[in-house]
C-alpha cells in the first residue's frame, strides 16, 4: 500500500538539515551530495504517514422506483431528493465512477 506523507513537515525537516549541512566541512562536493542524498532517503523513509483514505468513485443508479437511487458500489439506496455528492452509506464520491479525483 502506498505511504502518504505530510510534505510540509518533511520539507521543514530537510530545510533544517540543509541549513546545518552548510556548516559541515566536506572533503569534496561528491561527499556532500552523497550525505544529502542519504539524508533525504532516510527522511522520506522515516516520515510520519498522513491520515488519508483512498477515494472510491461511484455513481447513482436509477431504480424501479423513480424517487429512489442506488449507489453503484455498495447498493445503498437513498431518496432522489436526498442524493448528494457522496453516498451516505459507504462514503463513495458520486462523480460518475471515474478514477480521477
Amino acid at each position: 500500500m502506498a505511504k502518504y506523507i505530510d510534505a510540509d513537515a518533511l520539507l521543514d525537516e530537510l530545510a533544517m538539515y540543509f541549513s546545518d549541512m552548510s556548516a559541515n566541512a566536506y572533503d569534496s562536493q561528491d561527499d556532500a551530495l552523497e550525505d544529502a542524498a542519504a539524508t533525504v532517503r532516510q527522511a522520506v523513509y522515516d516520515a510520519t504517514a498522513a491520515d488519508v483514505a483512498p477515494v472510491r468513485h461511484g455513481k447513482w443508479l436509477n431504480t424501479h422506483h423513480t424517487s429512489i437511487v442506488q449507489c453503484s458500489l455498495c447498493g445503498g439506496t437513498v431518496a432522489t431528493l436526498w442524493k448528494g455528492y457522496f453516498c451516505q452509506n459507504c462514503g463513495a464520491k458520486m462523480d460518475g465512477g471515474s478514477s480521477h479525483e
